[in-house]
């Protein structure tokens, strides 16, 4: 599949803030790039449809897909850690490590 990366974020608004900064970004890149850039938000607010919808996409990405994926603790919730756990992680406001 396709390039995952996530951001692990102590609060649900420093990862909205960083969604919108990282989409933006993203969006200047899309047009120079051969990648198909994706941002996603998981929080503990992402439940039911959304929360399914948004791991099948994770899971069915293309080799060209590159995907930020960035979330709060809900990134640490069992279901979702161990679909993460190959993925490199980067935390944000903490210097304690990644996802494994």
């Amino acid at each position: 599949g396709g390039q995952v990366v996530a951001l692990l974020c102590p609060t649900q608004l420093l990862a909205a803030q960083h969604e919108q900064s990282i989409s933006d970004f993203a969006a200047r890149l899309q047009g120079e790039s051969s990648w198909n850039i994706r941002v996603e938000l998981l929080t503990g607010n992402v439940v039911g449809a959304s929360r399914h919808d948004l791991l099948k996409r994770l899971e069915t990405a293309q080799d060209n897909d590159a995907v930020f994926l960035i979330g709060t603790h809900a990134l640490t919730t069992p279901d979702i850690a161990e679909r993460l756990k190959q993925l490199p992680a980067v935390t944000a406001g903490n210097t304690k490590g990644g996802l494994a």
